[in-house]
């Protein structure tokens, strides 16, 4: 028998409502995705911009203060490398902060999952 004339065997019911269901968690997913993804991203650059103009404001004044002679050369470059350590704190908190964000999504679409599936096929 060639293999045009062979027809696939049909799909059972439960099996076409768990191809339905993915295809509509895959589609709730990637909505989800494109709502929360934008509000991290904004989240990071307000935090990014935030701290680049903290650390410009507190630079100008330092360097004012040591051309009066309040700070040494060497009291400025210990604050600027305290201040680039506190910087670097700062985002890696916004960037687990970030993560934790994405990892309740993941929790939450796996489990919206999950309940599904056991709904659909009748658990």
């Amino acid at each position: 028998m060639k293999a045009e004339n062979q027809v696939a065997p049909p799909q059972n019911n439960t099996s076409q409502s768990i191809n339905g269901l993915l295809h509509d968690f895959l589609s709730a997913f990637k909505l989800q995705l494109a709502d929360e993804l934008p509000h991290v991203q904004e989240a990071l650059l307000k935090n990014a911009g935030s701290t680049f103009m903290d650390n410009t404001a507190r630079l100008k004044e330092w360097m004012s203060q040591v051309a009066s002679g309040a700070l040494s050369q060497e009291d400025l470059a210990f604050l600027i490398k305290a201040q680039m350590d506190l910087s670097r704190m700062n985002a890696l908190k916004e960037v687990g902060l970030t993560l934790a964000r994405i990892d309740a999504l993941r929790k939450s679409m796996t489990s919206t999952l999950i309940s599904s599936l056991f709904n659909t096929i009748g658990l």
